[in-house]
């Protein structure tokens, strides 16, 4: 990784995640390959706001405003590489 502050971050969870066998939370690309190389447990956020839509059978309403808040509130939108890239848009788009 490189030396920058977020990918030191990055980096020192990566770390904490593999030693205690934790699950990484992470979107950053880099991070996600490094996981992968080391068969690191890792989830995205599209992939973690799915998990939480299907145990929490959350309305389709609730589901929408939950990704739109991602969206504006973390700034975050999904790239089209994300395996969930199609569902995170039917679903943030979708109606009642």
């Amino acid at each position: 990784m490189d030396t920058s502050r977020t990918a030191r971050t990055e980096a020192a969870a990566l770390a904490i995640a593999t030693c205690r066998a934790w699950t990484l939370a992470t979107d950053d690309r880099l991070a996600i390959r490094y996981a992968q190389d080391l068969g690191a447990s890792l989830v995205t956020t599209p992939e973690f706001m799915k998990r939480w839509a299907e145990a929490t059978q959350a309305a389709p309403a609730a589901l929408r405003r939950a990704l739109q808040r991602v969206e504006s509130r973390a700034r975050f939108t999904p790239s089209a590489k994300f395996p969930l890239y199609e569902w995170w848009l039917r679903a943030a788009g979708a109606s009642d």
